[in-house]
């Protein structure tokens, strides 16, 4: 990113609260020019939930979290004329939809904060109208920076949930880290990313780690030999992880009310994923043997059936579908050309074992 001003964006949708709060607060013309220090107003009722109350709270539970170290950020509604000209300007077609549809101006507030160190202040700065209200407390947070034409580029975008924002310092980069609605974000060379805090390890070994995180999914972080992160993949369900080999991982995740774990792969040498397979019977080096769902034995490479791929056709016990896994009975490499496999045949469902070699 060239050197200029990095504007940081969030576009708040705070419902129908906000609205009554900026009525409230901000209806006349003196009352939204009046210099103000705030942040963004998700009700305007008083008694035991005021606002300023809930921001002390947010700011409380903030700082219990991430340490007394973190600034919080002001901002001015009258301030930085020139940068605030500028932002309508960029944005002069969408505010003017807004403006025109509600009657309502849109209200900036801005602050001027130097975010990577290096003595050039940037600027971090709110959009406050009904156009952007939307369900519940949500809104959209963005990275720009003007060019050497004094342009505005928008490097990112990502959702954000209402709260004052914090900074914070830290050893690893010049950029400050972002804290909104108890996230947090940092800096990664080109853009700020949310950074996954994990409630709990649940598994960890050599080249993997499991954990469940602060929103109930679940990640999995990948290792290569030096214990340098190779790859993260996240689920809804909590995976089972396991080595076929010390290069090849395996997740099974169990959906809904199945009875088969659904399987995938990760190669570490080649830092790639494997598709999904639902009825594996066995897997040895890079092949995985399964079951489809017209009862076909495939054996294939797990990352690409044009390395590999056999299909084998026998006459396998006709059961229900969700219990068509119990008419192969094992399925196991003998050697590397070579598996056995042994399944209840036909509806006297006999017994057959037999020896299937492997191209």
């Amino acid at each position: 990113m060239k050197r200029g001003i990095v504007v940081v964006i969030v576009i708040v949708a705070m419902g129908a609260m906000l609205l009554f709060a900026m009525q409230g607060r901000d209806k006349t013309p003196a009352a939204a020019g009046k210099q103000e220090t705030t942040t963004s107003q998700p009700a305007g009722k008083s008694g035991p939930d005021t606002f300023d109350e809930r921001v002390a709270a947010i700011k409380a539970e903030t700082t219990e979290k991430y340490g007394e170290n973190i600034e919080w950020l002001d901002s001015s509604r009258t301030d930085f004329e020139e940068e605030r000209q500028l932002l309508r300007k960029h944005f002069a077609e969408e505010f003017d939809k807004a403006e025109a549809a509600t009657k309502q101006r849109v209200i900036l507030e801005i602050a001027k904060v130097d975010l990577n160190g290096d003595g050039w202040p940037e600027l971090v700065w709110r959009i406050f109208h009904i156009f952007y209200h939307g369900l519940g407390t949500s809104g959209k947070l963005g990275i720009s920076y003007h060019d050497e034409n004094g342009r505005l580029v928008h490097v990112q975008h990502f959702p954000v949930t209402w709260t004052p924002i914090a900074i914070r310092s830290t050893d690893a980069s010049p950029w400050k880290e972002l804290i909104v609605g108890l996230k947090l974000y940092r800096w990664d060379g080109k853009h700020y990313s949310y950074v996954e805090e994990p409630l709990e390890t649940l598994a960890e070994e050599k080249y993997f780690k499991v954990t469940r995180d602060s929103d109930g999914r679940y990640t999995v972080t990948v290792y290569d030999d030096g214990k340098n992160i190779l790859d993260k993949f996240r689920k809804l369900v909590e995976p089972k992880v396991s080595f076929v080999n010390e290069e090849i991982l395996r997740a099974s995740v169990i959906y809904d009310n199945r009875i088969e774990p659904t399987v995938e792969y990760f190669d570490r040498k080649n830092k790639r994923m494997s598709r999904h397979y639902e009825i594996v019977l066995a897997d040895r080096n890079d092949r995985v043997a399964y079951l489809t769902e017209d009862n076909r034995l495939v054996i294939r490479n797990m990352f690409n059936e044009k390395v590999y791929y056999k299909e084998v056709k026998r006459d396998f016990a006709p059961l229900p579908k969700e219990e068509r896994r119990k008419a192969v009975l094992k399925v196991e490499w003998e050697r590397p050309d070579v598996i056995v496999v042994q399944y209840l045949a036909g509806p006297e469902r006999r017994v057959v074992t037999e020896e299937i070699v492997l191209d």
